[in-house]
């Protein structure tokens, strides 16, 4: 019998796959599942997409949301994909009060039994200013850093192109606003976290128990760029 593996993508507009002024959406959970079934053919996945544009995580509805969505599903997510943080770097939040907010939300998924994977911010075309720049990166470091049995972290950011007019313009990875993506920046995110997703599935099996306990490295982060 096939082993079912659930998965909810959450975030805000990035998640939904939001293109073109919201006329388009491509979200990455497509290529994600194309590449999971190909990869796993003996294991059944459903894949839930949650987003909402322009939510943030400190002040806006991602707790609520989350709650709602875990206390409401006919069985518990294997695996819950978080982005989240961008909309209040653009609010001017600081990256600490972000990670903060972030942890708590984490731990709401811990807490029904579910394993997070963590993803970076993706870069903006306003990114480039130097005040802005640092806030992402800090954030996203902040996030790879953090460590929980069952935190994942993939760094899409650093796996996609920067965000410049030219990857707008004419490799089509950043959608005209600078802000989101393009069809195939999408397609590319999706194909990073499941490369990483695959490789932490394969893992699952060979985890060593030892005297009651299980021996687990406490952080894991992987660079999609790598992958």
């Amino acid at each position: 019998m096939a082993t079912h593996t659930r998965i909810l993508c959450f975030g805000a507009s990035i998640t939904t796959g939001w293109s073109q002024l919201g006329l388009r959406y491509y979200p990455y959970a497509s290529t994600l599942e194309a590449r999971l079934k190909e990869a796993l053919p003996n294991r059944h996945f459903s894949i839930q997409v949650d987003g909402l544009p322009g939510d943030t995580v400190i002040e806006g509805q991602y707790t609520k949301r989350l709650r709602s969505l875990i206390s409401t599903a006919t069985c518990p997510y294997d695996w819950i994909i978080v982005q989240g943080g961008g909309n209040d770097i653009l609010s001017c939040r600081e990256p600490n009060e972000i990670i903060e907010a972030l942890r708590k939300l984490w731990s709401i998924a811990f807490e029904a039994g579910s394993k997070v994977i963590a993803l970076t911010v993706t870069d903006t075309i306003g990114g480039e200013t130097d005040a802005l720049r640092s806030r992402y990166d800090a954030l996203n470091e902040l996030i790879v850093s953090e460590e929980h049995e069952k935190l994942y972290s993939v760094d899409v950011c650093n796996m996609l192109p920067p965000a410049t007019m030219e990857n707008v313009m004419v490799g089509r990875i950043y959608d005209r606003d600078g802000v989101h993506l393009g069809k195939k920046g999408y397609e590319m995110m999706g194909d990073a976290i499941a490369s990483s997703l695959i490789e932490m599935i394969r893992a699952e099996p060979h985890e060593e128990h030892t005297g009651g306990s299980t021996n687990r490295i406490h952080r894991h982060h992987f660079n999609a760029s790598n992958s």
